[in-house]
């Protein structure tokens, strides 16, 4: 089963807690993969604060904390919603959004703890063995 990590917005404290314990539990079932895509959705307008952005890449690491880098797959779903990758932010230059920008500003949040290999599972191996390719 494929779930995507931004399921729900998460706007508050209740809203996070809420969203990590669902994570928590979803975590247990072996066959749940989580797909790291749609970040502008959980979070709004993340690429026009820190603060967002922060809290953005702590859920990224939440997820694969408790998922594993072999049950984690980033997506971009770029060519269906790109508008969702920052949820239509008026100020930041299209150009500025490219799929590029998002792959490196994830590879940016979890290069801290993630080896060559944790990335290879993270941007292509979990992704081929979910869907068999």
């Amino acid at each position: 089963y494929r779930l995507g990590m931004a399921q729900n917005k998460v706007s508050d404290d209740a809203e996070l807690a809420q969203w990590k314990n669902a994570m928590q539990q979803l975590s247990q079932f072996r066959n749940v993969y989580i797909k790291i895509s749609m970040l502008g959705y959980a979070v709004p307008f993340w690429t026009t604060c820190k603060k967002k952005e922060e809290l953005l890449q702590s859920l990224i690491r939440y997820v694969i904390e408790l998922f594993g880098v072999e049950r984690c797959m980033v997506a971009s779903n770029w060519h269906c919603n790109f508008s969702i990758t920052n949820s239509d932010a008026n100020d930041i230059d299209a150009k500025e959004l490219t799929m590029e920008f998002l792959y490196e500003k994830i590879v940016d949040w979890v290069s801290e703890y993630a080896d060559e290999s944790e990335m290879d599972w993270l941007f292509r191996k979990t992704a081929e063995r979910f869907y068999c390719i």
